[in-house]
């Protein structure tokens, strides 16, 4: 094990003296999310209406009271549409956010279980985070107002049963009359959850930071897994086993150097966009260890497999960009999972990068829970067993090839 360390300290060293590893490790990702936050943050302070789309699926009243209430406010200029063509205005920059009331959505507000409401944007500026916390107040304000009219004709059936048939009558009355002086309330009350406040998720910032951060941690280490093909290649390895060590502790050192190296990268981009531009990485830094360890082990592992199937680093390179881009993108790293259609989130589920996203949105969403990334750290860890295994497969096919 002490030599396994001895080698790893010496990669690291190496690697960290590379001006182009530099480059790649800080001042790449840290210019593109400065760009990126700059480009989609800071709203204006201005008074024009922002063009939002509606997307009402679950066609009830509920949902049309919701889309009447948009469609009245004067800091909204609102489209009805569908959410197949929301989503590709949002993705074309016809409309700064879509609306999706889903189906069940009535349900949902009486049960007060579940997200009936999904907020599509690209975006990152005040207006929309306004949107976002106007459209949580409306759906509770319905919640209130359905419980309160539910219970009140409860009680009117307890007292006299209501003729059959003008059940729907007295209800529409009831909301009308709820919705009326909600809307004119006698007594304010103001109330603060003691509790910790449950987020809807990443926001924007977050979400694009995240993005670019596992993009650039994915090319860093599976090119950095180059180092073991150039070893080989230059007889750093023959060297080595000409002495006392073995192959078993050149290749754990050589991992530990990868996964080192990665944290490092991880640590300083997240300590950067924290202090720098106030990403909300949630509350729970045990969490975040535990999900961005999985993931540098995965993400390891895919380096050792691709570097076993080349036969020089130029070739790694090129096979790295045919892999990390288009998996991180149908992970959702460059727009938000919520714009893209059921199947490609199936199919999502089949890359690393997606569960990254996904656990880092529950442990944002939860608040300090560190539970919330047990199941993405889990599946993560299953990826790296698997890169791991299928990598010793490969090159022990090789060698026998030769």
């Amino acid at each position: 094990m002490k030599k396994s360390i001895y080698i790893a300290l010496l990669k690291i060293k190496q690697v960290l003296k590379d001006k182009s590893s530099f480059v790649w490790m800080f001042a790449a990702p840290i210019f593109f999310v400065t760009v990126l936050v700059y480009g989609f943050g800071g709203g204006s302070g201005s008074a024009e209406q922002v063009k939002i789309l509606i997307a009402d699926e679950d066609r009830t009243d509920s949902s049309k009271q919701l889309v009447s209430w948009l469609k009245d406010h004067s800091g909204y200029k609102v489209e009805v549409t569908n959410e197949s063509e929301s989503r590709k205005a949002i993705v074309e920059g016809r409309a700064a956010a879509a609306v999706v009331i889903q189906k069940g959505f009535s349900e949902e507000i009486l049960t007060g279980n579940g997200t009936p409401v999904k907020l599509l944007n690209l975006q990152n500026n005040e207006k929309i985070q306004a949107l976002q916390t106007e459209l949580d107040g409306y759906v509770n304000r319905l919640r209130i107002e359905n419980g309160l009219v539910n219970e009140t004709l409860n009680v009117i059936s307890a007292i006299a049963p209501v003729e059959e048939g003008r059940d729907s009558e007295i209800k529409k009355e009831l909301q009308r009359t709820f919705s009326k002086n909600m809307d004119n309330p006698r007594i304010e009350i103001e109330s603060k959850n003691s509790t910790v406040e449950e987020k809807s998720g990443l926001n924007p910032m977050s979400y694009t930071t995240l993005g670019i951060l596992i993009i650039f941690i994915a090319f860093f280490v599976v090119n950095s897994s180059g180092n073991i093909l150039e070893d080989k290649l230059n007889g750093t390895w023959r060297r080595l086993q000409s002495t006392s060590v073995r192959t078993f502790e050149i290749v754990l050192g050589q991992i530990l150097s990868i996964f080192v190296l990665g944290w490092i990268q991880v640590a300083v981009l997240i300590l950067f966009s924290r202090f720098v531009f106030g990403v909300d990485w949630g509350d729970s830094p045990g969490g975040i260890i535990l999900l961005f360890s999985a993931f540098l082990l995965s993400v390891t592992g895919l380096g050792v497999l691709m570097a076993n199937l080349v036969s020089n680093k130029k070739q790694l390179t090129s096979l790295t960009a045919i892999v990390i881009m288009p998996t991180s993108l149908l992970a959702g790293c460059m727009w938000p999972r919520e714009l893209m259609p059921d199947f490609l989130l199936k199919i999502a589920d089949f890359v690393p990068q997606s569960w990254v996203i996904i656990g880092m949105t529950d442990l944002v969403s939860r608040g300090s829970e560190i539970s919330s990334v047990f199941k993405p750290s889990m599946v993560l860890l299953i990826f790296a067993a698997v890169f791991f295994v299928a990598a010793i497969m490969v090159a022990r096919g090789r060698r026998y090839a030769h």
